[in-house]
């Protein structure tokens, strides 16, 4: 509940016996996820197996050589894409196990 511009109003007001004073009423924070210092790191290899030509063609909407721009401009650091190839291995992996799945019910009901 909303109370004087204060959201979580009771939990503050509950927590404020436990906590040091001013803990609880700092601003939310966001913070930014180094997707592309993981994709030239740890997620390298796993990037380079799920965005594949075959991979990339089974989705049937997305061009295979509009993709091989994208790995090559960004593999050679001239245009940070990650966040754009972020989401196309995303979608990958996604049709990847509804097709897994969708392959495991029909042999199921076989």
């Amino acid at each position: 509940k909303v109370r004087l511009g204060l959201g979580k109003y009771l939990l503050r007001n509950l927590a404020g016996e436990l906590l040091p004073q001013g803990l609880g009423i700092a601003s939310r924070k966001g913070f930014v996820v180094p997707i592309g210092r993981w994709m030239g790191g740890p997620l390298k290899s796993f990037l380079e197996q799920g965005l594949t030509r075959k991979a990339i063609e089974a989705l049937g909407s997305v061009r295979w050589n509009g993709v091989e721009k994208l790995l090559s401009a960004h593999s050679r650091g001239r245009i940070d894409r990650s966040e754009t190839l972020f989401a196309l291995l995303t979608l990958v992996q996604w049709h990847q196990k509804l097709n897994d799945r969708t392959a495991y019910c029909v042999q199921r009901a076989a």
